[in-house]
């Protein structure tokens, strides 16, 4: 007579079903943070792109409007004249003039680069504008009769959310009378990478530079 040997299945014990999650849970929150950091600076970088196409495109409309120069576009200084004649391009969904303040149409808690509180602007002496691709931009105009710099926009490529970072989300633009143009702020100067609470007399706050560094790279490679 055949003797049929019994099988016995043996299963995953309870100890050793926690222990594997348990090891599940540490690589998770060891991978899940770069992998969202990364996502997120390619967000920032394809933000960047956008902006400069759209600014580009607007700065071109305003000056082609205004004997192909911005010099004396507008009045010295006047941050809503500005803006105006910058949505009368960019597709502004909402405006806010001069003393309306953050957070209404510009996030309130700027931070540089390497978190600290931005200190360079004074908000209520600028106007700020929400695009309607969710890009807010603020205005921070200088002379009209000096041919080199006639001001600055400040463009946060994802509006009100975080980090609200100088050189991550949020990125500097200087405009140019003669010719007239639209460019990262100082081309030419990686002023992304100091150490940090750095402060230039000339340049301002680390993270102004980043804009240059990351279309001359292609990345955000910091």
């Amino acid at each position: 007579m055949l003797k049929q040997n019994n099988k016995i299945k043996k299963g995953f014990t309870l100890s050793e079903v926690l222990v594997a999650i348990a090891i599940m849970g540490v690589i998770a929150a060891a991978t899940i943070p770069t992998i969202i950091n990364s996502t997120n600076k390619h967000e920032y970088v394809d933000g960047l792109k956008r902006a400069t196409l759209i600014l580009k495109t607007a700065t071109s409309e305003v000056a082609a409007n205004n004997n192909g120069t911005l010099m004396y576009v507008v009045t010295n200084h006047d941050s809503n004249a500005f803006i105006n004649k910058y949505c009368t391009y960019l597709n502004c969904i909402k405006k806010c003039n001069v003393g309306t303040g953050a957070g209404v149409c510009y996030a309130a808690d700027l931070k540089n680069l390497d978190g600290g509180t931005y200190g360079w602007t004074d908000f209520s002496d600028y106007s700020s504008a929400i695009l309607s691709n969710g890009m807010s931009i603020m205005i921070r105009p200088g002379n009209t009769s000096t041919i080199d710099n006639y001001g600055e926009v400040y463009v946060d490529v994802n509006g009100f959310k975080p980090p609200n970072i100088i050189g991550r989300d949020i990125f500097v633009f200087m405009v140019n009378h003669t010719p007239p143009a639209i460019r990262q702020s100082y081309v030419g100067e990686y002023y992304c990478s100091a150490p940090p609470s750095t402060y230039h007399p000339e340049l301002g706050y680390n993270g102004r530079g980043c804009g240059i560094k990351i279309l001359t790279e292609g990345a955000m490679n910091y």
